[in-house]
C-alpha cells in the first residue's frame, strides 16, 4: 500500500515507500515503470528527497527508524533510531535538516544530513500526524490527528 511520494525533478524519479511491503519503489516519471524496489524498515511512512546530495530519507512507522538511501545506486547508507512511530518528514535544505514527526512520542527528531545523526529532540504536547516546513519563515508546521489543529514551531534554535 502506497503511503507517501517524493519527487526528484533534475532525474525524473518518483520514490514511493510501500507501507505494507517494507519498501521503496523507484518509478520513472518518462513511463512510469519501476525501476528498483529498496527494502527499508517496517511500515515505512513518510519520505523526503534531497536534491542536493542525492538521498532519500524515509521515516520507518513501526521501526522506529529513518533509512537513508543514495540515490546514485539506491544502497542504503543509514539507519538512524528516531522517536517512536515516526509517520512524517519535511527537510530545510539550506541548513541540511530533516525534521521527523514521531507520532508516539509526541516530539519532532531533527536529523543532520551531514552525519545523518539526530542533533536535537522537540518535545510536542500531542501525537503529531504531518510535518512541513517553510524556508522563508524556518518554521515547522506540525499537524496533530488527536486535537485537529496545526502549531508553527522556530527552527532558529536548532541551528548547529
Amino acid at each position: 500500500m502506497p503511503s507517501a511520494i517524493a519527487y526528484d525533478s533534475a532525474e525524473g524519479r518518483l520514490f514511493v515507500t510501500n507501507f505494507g511491503s517494507d519498501s521503496v519503489s523507484v518509478i520513472s516519471d518518462s513511463n512510469y515503470d519501476v525501476v528498483e524496489t529498496i527494502a527499508v524498515g517496517r511500515e515505512p511512512m513518510g519520505i523526503v528527497y534531497d536534491s542536493g546530495k542525492e538521498e532519500i530519507f524515509v521515516a520507518n512507522y513501526g521501526s522506529d527508524t529513518v533509512t537513508v538511501i543514495s540515490g546514485g545506486d539506491y544502497e542504503v547508507v543509514a539507519t538512524i533510531p528516531v522517536g517512536r512511530q515516526p509517520s512524517a518528514l519535511t527537510y530545510d535544505s539550506g541548513n541540511g535538516f530533516i525534521f521527523v514527526a514521531n507520532y508516539n512520542s509526541n516530539s519532532i527528531s531533527v536529523i543532520s544530513d551531514n552525519n545523518n545523526i539526530v542533533i536535537a529532540s522537540i518535545p510536542l504536547e500531542s501525537q503529531p500526524q504531518a510535518i512541513g516546513y517553510d524556508s522563508d519563515k524556518r518554521a515547522i508546521y506540525v499537524a496533530y490527528s488527536e486535537s485537529r489543529r496545526v502549531s508553527v514551531i522556530s527552527v532558529a534554535s536548532t541551528q548547529t
